[in-house]
């Protein structure tokens, strides 16, 4: 069982890992909120960039995360499909198991704050762009005067004096 135990370390290791890139992915979509709310595509610029990273390095862990999961399943002569932490947490010792299970938790909650934030952010932008759509409706339409595209995203005819740009896209 000593290469089993030292599977489950590495395990507990790389959950650790994963947590640190989840808390530092959750600080940066926080950012990315700020950025979005002030305009700043030098920031958002930034964000994105070190958010691909963030999330390469999630990706990473987690393959390497399967790959523990696969190993022990075949120590255990058990499908790693199958396999969940709650099943390695009931075959471990509890010094194990402990830091196992709590890391699962902390995890998932990681990952639902994460996803929580990352559906406000795309509110603010949704907002955000419609209110530069309303801006430019309101830039190229001289009041009273009817649509400035066809549904078809054509111009309308007589409307060509007054766009910035002649067609839509």
């Amino acid at each position: 069982m000593p290469q089993t135990e030292s599977l489950v370390s590495d395990l507990i290791e790389t959950l650790d890992q994963e947590q640190l890139r989840l808390d530092a992915l959750r600080h940066l979509l926080t950012h990315e909120q700020e950025a979005v709310r002030r305009w700043s595509l030098d920031d958002l610029s930034a964000v994105t960039t070190t958010k691909m990273g963030l999330l390469e390095d999630l990706h990473t862990l987690e393959r390497r995360r399967a790959d523990l999961v696969a190993q022990l399943g075949t120590a255990w002569n058990q499908s790693p499909d199958t396999l969940t932490l709650n099943e390695i947490a009931a075959r471990v010792p509890p010094a194990q198991a402990a830091p196992l299970l709590q890391r699962r938790t902390e995890i998932r909650h990681k990952v639902q704050d994460a996803l929580v934030t990352q559906d406000v952010t795309q509110m603010v932008v949704a907002h955000a762009m419609d209110l530069c759509d309303e801006m430019m409706r309101l830039a190229n339409q001289v009041p009273g005067t009817g649509p400035l595209y066809s549904d078809a995203g054509l111009v309308t005819a007589g409307s060509e004096s007054r766009t910035w740009v002649n067609r839509k896209g």
